[in-house]
Order: C-alpha cells, then structure tokens, then sequence
C-alpha cells in the first residue's frame, strides 16, 4: 500500500432500492459497464473497455453505485490528482417480495481479497486516529 495516498472506498451495507436495481440493470450501457467491471478500473478505463462515451460513463457510473451495484475507490494522493476507480460490487443480484408483497432487492456482494480488508483496516485506523479526517 502506497503510504502517501488514503483509500475511500463508497462499500454499503444497507440493501439498495429495487426500483434502482432494475433500473440500472435494464439500461443497455450500465450492463455494459458492470460486465466490463471484473478488476477495479477508472472511468477512463471502462469508457474504452465498454465502449460508451465518457460523459455516459460517468453519469451510468453514479447511477450504478446509487444502486449499490458498483463501488467507487478513490485513492487522494497527497502529492497530484486523485483517482477513483470502480468495480463490480456483486455476486449476484435477486429481486424478491417480502411478506406483504413489497420488492426487496438482495444484492450479495462479491468476496473482498486479503488485501482489500486489510486495506480498509488501515484506513480506518487511519481515520479514527486523525479524528475522524
């Protein structure tokens, strides 16, 4: 891990609205852009990787991650630009109803490597000891 970076990542625990998920995932360029997504990549990368304009990409992106189907790191160096770059954040996806026939959407998150927790170890330690900076 670079030591002059801090890694935020946009990870969720809460369940993601059913209407989002559907939505998303009936638009032709966001499903371009989550099976293009197997290794983290910055909007750049999944422009020519899914072959969408970039403008597109950026709006289908924030959409995504709203839906809790992708997740967004952003790596703020100290020294030059930060990066973010965006990965598929699910297994799979099931849409279900709930006892009073209400939509649920279960989105079941992808295994995180060694590294990824770790990671995310460090940076809220990091957080908690600059007092939550």
């Amino acid at each position: 891990m670079n030591t002059d970076s801090l890694a935020v990542d946009s990870d969720s625990h809460v369940q993601p609205d059913p209407r989002a998920v559907v939505g998303a995932l009936a638009d032709d360029d966001c499903r371009d852009i989550v099976e293009f997504l197997d290794e983290p990549a910055t909007a750049g990368e999944v422009a020519d990787g899914a072959e969408v304009p970039l403008s597109t990409t950026y709006r289908k992106l924030d959409q995504l991650v709203d839906a809790g189907l992708v997740t967004e790191r952003t790596d703020a160096l100290r020294r030059g630009q930060p990066t973010t770059r965006y990965r598929r954040a699910f297994e799979s996806v099931r849409v279900e109803t709930d006892d009073d026939g209400a939509l649920e959407a279960v989105v079941e998150g992808r295994a995180r490597t060694a590294d990824e927790r770790l990671e995310s170890l460090w940076t809220e330690l990091r957080t908690e000891t600059r007092g939550g900076r």
